[in-house]
């Protein structure tokens, strides 16, 4: 017993020292949400009957508010938060917009949301039911409301949150992008980080020391946000529907990385943890973090969570759904075409390339707004473009209703007549050009679909000098055809009156409109009108949209030469360069025609991109006043006596009798040049230059022993003529 004092001694000393075991905090989170009040295919799209029977369906409200109750009943310190873009998508949004989707949230027990661009796209009136009806926080630390009263006092930069004996601090922040890429009218957004990390400090000059920062960005920006703060521990992000998973990925998605994304703070070296939960409220974000008595992480773990089948639907969120549903399904079933084709709306593809859907709502806009104020002329309008990022899903090969199309164009924009001049349409271009990306959380909305335009870029080459070729559709004249782009004519371009007014970054349209005229017509009718005239739709990619680096992939061209050219339409100091790497380019280097010398010697000091392929080299001229290619290759009449005294072409490629022996193993032109790019498109149907000219091997066969081309082909000094009337032979 007499050691017994001294070992509650020591047991006392013990217990002042032992290590602090931490607090353990649950960050729930979503972001893009979109509307998606149902559950969702796979692809986030319509959930068919038959699917939802089958439990191949996924998210929507009901399994949000179940998943979110399990957590709160396993674990006691729980945050709830929301990246933003809660806002468009579906029918849902279309029918009872923003107010609707605040009060699940407040079912849910949302504790905040950081407010996210699409929130602004039906202007502030849009976004105040759902602010005035909100329960939750609403941040955003960097937007300024001086100038719109009716939001002042209801959204907050930050917020302080008492869980479970500890404060939280939770900031907002909002992407800048907001300005062009919605509508907020005059509400106003300063930098992102400059806003986060003033209201961090703050923060932390009061005693917080657990800080979360959540709101709209994207993940890249996150990710250089993280690395840049100081006091922040936690960025809860959305925008770029980044994808993040540790371990295999429960459904079709593809991660970028592991969840979560870990970087440290350069000013400390702290950790820092970057999540997003994908979007459309498939999945449920969920990161369990514990922080030391000094609000450090020293350690954390989680996944999305796949909202599936497996997950309940809560009942009393279900009723809700069930009794609004039938409005939505009025509308939704109203059948308005079919399509025999997938229309792909993806923004991984319409974002960075041509794709279907793109030039079918071009062409509708086109079609709807011909104009023929002189009879000698087809039409005055024969341009459209559209900013990809108006272009929200796909359509399925079937039948078509409003609702499909409601979710592919959900904006209601008005479509105008815009005049510009060719100068300024290469600005644009350009502009669109230096935006471009194929990361996934770096897409630019801004990225234009287009009909009746043909436009190749160079990604390679420095920003201001990525437009290749512009071929332009001729309005001032009786038959439609391609034209090279006039940098001093003035085209009437249709377009929807947000990039008209300087959306998506593109302030240089207003600033340079010659004229505009206010059509009013309504996307969206446009497009269901469309659907209605060209059922079954049957619309393909027509390489409207091409990359000189998927002309080179074959081998085709090696590398470009650039060379002075006083003549071109656009000079080599300006913003694109003058001549093009076009289809003709294509043409000539696959016939092998030795034209360097005579061009050198016509075209003289002019800026020429010459395509060298080993000892050949073939050039294209778009920009240059020549109307055949006769002309471009000198006064002769004959192609023949451009390539030399022999007979036929085929000894001038070589001694092989076979074109294809020329170009590969390959019997087939379009085989060398790829899926759109082939002599055949440029011709007729026929899919080998053999088919065109017959079932001889040699080109010379097929004309015949006559020493010119033209002579077999007809009395015309110019190939162009035998094309057609285009004035290039890449317009064929």
């Amino acid at each position: 017993m007499k050691y017994l004092g001294v070992w509650v001694v020591l047991l006392m000393q013990g217990l002042c020292v032992l290590p602090v075991v931490g607090y353990d905090l649950l960050i729930l989170h979503t972001n893009d949400f979109h509307d998606r009040v149902e559950e969702t295919n796979k692809y986030s799209g319509y959930c068919r009957p038959q699917d939802a029977t089958a439990g191949k369906c996924f998210g929507g409200v009901s399994r949000i508010k179940s998943k979110v109750d399990e957590q709160r009943r396993k674990y006691e310190n729980i945050l709830l938060l929301d990246g933003g873009d809660q806002f468009q998508g579906t029918l849902w949004f279309y029918e009872f917009g923003g107010e609707l989707l605040s009060h699940f949230m407040n079912l849910i027990g949302y504790d905040a949301i950081g407010l996210g661009n699409h929130e602004f796209d039906n202007g502030v009136e849009g976004l105040v039911p759902f602010v005035d009806n909100a329960t939750f926080r609403i941040l955003s630390s960097n937007i300024d409301l001086s100038n719109t009263p009716v939001l002042q006092g209801k959204i907050q930069r930050s917020a302080k949150f008492d869980i479970g004996g500890e404060t939280i601090g939770v900031i907002g922040y909002t992407t800048t992008d907001t300005t062009y890429i919605s509508n907020p009218g005059s509400v106003k957004f300063t930098d992102e980080l400059t806003a986060v990390q003033a209201e961090a400090d703050k923060l932390m000059a009061d005693g917080v020391n657990k800080i979360i920062a959540v709101g709209h960005q994207g993940f890249g920006r996150d990710r250089d946000m993280a690395s840049n703060l100081r006091g922040v521990d936690v960025i809860v992000g959305g925008h770029s529907n980044t994808f993040l998973y540790t371990g295999d990925a429960p459904s079709n998605e593809d991660p970028l990385g592991d969840y979560p994304f870990v970087t440290q703070t350069s000013a400390t070296g702290e950790t820092v943890l970057v999540v997003q939960d994908y979007a459309f409220g498939k999945y449920l974000g969920s990161l369990h973090v514990t922080f030391d008595n000094d609000g450090k992480v020293t350690s954390y773990h989680g996944n999305p969570i796949l909202l599936d089948a497996s997950v309940p639907k809560d009942n009393e969120t279900e009723t809700i759904v069930q009794s609004l549903l039938p409005q939505i399904l009025a509308m939704q079933s109203e059948p308005i075409g079919s399509s025999h084709v997938f229309l792909e709306g993806d923004a991984k593809v319409c974002r960075t390339r041509e794709c279907n859907m793109g030039n079918f709502i071009c062409d509708g806009m086109l079609k709807q707004n011909l104009r023929h104020s002189d009879a000698r002329y087809w039409s005055d309008v024969s341009i459209a473009v559209m900013n990809s990022g108006g272009i929200r899903t796909s359509i399925d090969k079937g039948p078509i209703t409003v609702g499909d199309a409601i979710k592919v164009q959900p904006f209601r924009n008005t479509v105008d007549i815009v005049e510009l001049r060719g100068e300024s349409v290469l600005k644009i271009l350009e502009h669109a050009a230096s935006l471009w990306s194929e990361e996934s959380d770096r897409l630019f909305g801004g990225f234009l679909q287009v009909s009746g335009m043909r436009i190749v870029y160079d990604m390679s080459q420095a920003t201001g000098s990525r437009v290749i070729d512009v071929q332009m559709m001729c309005s001032k004249c009786s038959i439609p055809h391609f034209e090279p782009l006039n940098v001093t004519e003035i085209y009437q371009i249709v377009m929807n009156n947000y990039i008209a007014n300087g959306g998506d970054t593109y302030t240089m349209i207003p600033t340079h409109t010659v004229r505009r005229h206010t059509i009013g017509n309504v996307d969206l009718d446009i497009f269901t009108e469309h659907i209605r005239q060209n059922s079954p739709v049957i619309q393909g990619l027509e390489g409207r949209i091409r990359f000189v680096q998927d002309l080179m992939a074959d081998g085709l061209t090696s590398k470009l030469v650039k060379q002075e050219c006083p003549k071109c339409a656009v000079k080599s100091t300006d913003s694109a360069p003058g001549v093009a790497v076009s289809s003709t380019l294509v043409v000539l280097g696959l016939l092998g025609l030795a034209l360097w010398a005579p061009l050198v010697g016509f075209f003289g000091s002019r800026v020429l991109y010459v395509s060298v392929d080993n000892s050949q080299r073939h050039v294209s001229d778009q920009y240059g006043s020549s109307n055949s290619l006769s002309d471009q290759c000198g006064s002769s009449n004959s192609l023949s006596d451009q390539c030399g005294s022999s007979n036929s072409l085929s000894d001038q490629c070589g001694s092989s009798n076979s074109l294809s022996d020329r170009c590969g193993s390959s019997n087939s032109l379009s085989d060398r040049c790829g899926s759109s790019n082939s002599l055949s498109d440029q011709c007729g149907s026929s899919n080998s230059l053999s088919d065109r000219c017959g079932s001889s091997n040699s080109l010379s066969d097929r004309c015949g022993s006559s020493n010119s081309l033209s002579d077999r082909c007809g009395s015309s000094n110019s190939l162009s003529d035998r094309c057609g009337s285009s004035n290039s032979l890449s317009d064929r």
